[in-house]
């Protein structure tokens, strides 16, 4: 008999513990691994960056052509944006933004003696477009983007140094206008580009930052036929804006 006690205790212990050490393992399995959620579906954040930008400009008088783009110089500017983005997989995402951009050039742009290259710089609210892919998963991912943008002018000016021969050497600074047409403005108001780019993200938790490097290419002149700003009768002139951005996501 205490045989047979002894037989049934052992077992009653035994099946006690696989029944301890099988629920604890349940419980386990429905704790999620942090390295296994998913990320934030929607995020916002904000980049800040500077603009390099730049003008391809042909006219059709050479001597107009080879005075504008001769010694022509890039111009330094500032570029901000509001950023959106939302996660369309594992490796996807669409990022939508609202964007301030200041582009333009140094160069003799108006048809006088100059005493240097002027300053023409005009601002942009933009609003990007962007397909974003990372095909890494990890802490730091490297990405890229690419979408059309559409802007529209928002002002700017324009810094001109000439040679007077009665005053000698002056500068002074007009205003910019901005039209549908020549008789609204000696500048075309909206503009449509292609963006390309590439980055890296650092990931803490379910926020992330990042920095990017984008080339902007406008596909549209902002010189309108028949403007009266330049002597040829054909000028194109259009955009190119390098734009290095540091920024961040956080979730919504």
């Amino acid at each position: 008999p205490d045989k047979a006690l002894q037989r049934t205790l052992t077992f009653s212990l035994g099946y006690s513990l696989d029944l301890c050490q099988h629920s604890s393992s349940r419980v386990r399995d429905t704790v999620p691994d942090p390295e296994e959620i998913k990320p934030t579906r929607v995020s916002i954040g904000q980049r800040v960056g500077v603009s390099y930008a730049s003008i391809a400009y042909t006219a059709s008088l050479a001597e107009e052509q080879e005075r504008v783009v001769d010694g022509a110089e890039p111009l330094e500017g500032l570029s901000t944006a509001l950023v959106v983005n939302i996660r369309l997989g594992d490796h996807f995402s669409l990022q939508p933004e609202v964007a301030y951009t200041q582009r333009g050039w140094r160069s003799q742009w108006y048809p006088r003696p100059t005493t240097g290259n002027d300053l023409l710089r005009m601002n942009y609210l933009e609003l990007p477009l962007l397909l974003r892919y990372a095909p890494f998963k990890g802490k730091w991912k490297p990405f890229v983007l690419t979408g059309p943008v559409a802007g529209r002018a928002v002002g700017g000016v324009h810094l001109v140094s000439i040679d007077s021969p009665f005053l000698g050497p002056i500068s002074f600074t007009e205003h910019l206008s901005f039209g549908d047409s020549p008789s609204d403005g000696d500048y075309e108001l909206f503009d449509l580009a292609l963006l390309a780019g590439a980055g890296l993200v650092y990931k803490q938790g379910r926020a992330e930052l990042f920095v990017d490097l984008r080339y902007q290419s406008s596909v549209t002149d902002f010189v309108p036929s028949g403007n009266h700003v330049q002597y040829s009768d054909d000028v194109t002139a259009k955009h190119r804006v390098w734009i290095l951005s540091l920024g961040y996501l956080i979730p919504w």
